[in-house]
């Protein structure tokens, strides 16, 4: 039996300081495979981006996401102590 993670945020949640971190921008264009033009701007490359690969970065906080407006999927797996 696998172990679902937690969707709920406990009142001890981390506060994105430390060892866990939140979503920013920089995250979100290191976390995709698809090429970036030298001519786009990050807004629009993001608004590209169906796939994003967030696994093992310490994500404590799912936001920040607004910019990607064809996201599809997400990998966040629970050993990133990921909380809603």
């Amino acid at each position: 039996m696998s172990e679902e993670p937690s969707i709920s945020v406990p009142p001890s949640a981390p506060s994105g300081k430390g060892r866990y971190r939140e979503i920013t921008q920089p995250l979100l264009l290191a976390s995709t495979s698809l090429t970036k033009s030298s001519r786009e701007s990050a807004d629009a490359y993001l608004k590209r981006v169906t796939h994003l690969h967030l696994q093992n970065k310490r994500i404590n906080k799912i936001s920040g996401l607004d910019d990607c407006k064809n996201l599809k999927v997400s990998f966040i797996f629970k050993e990133s102590k990921t909380y809603l």
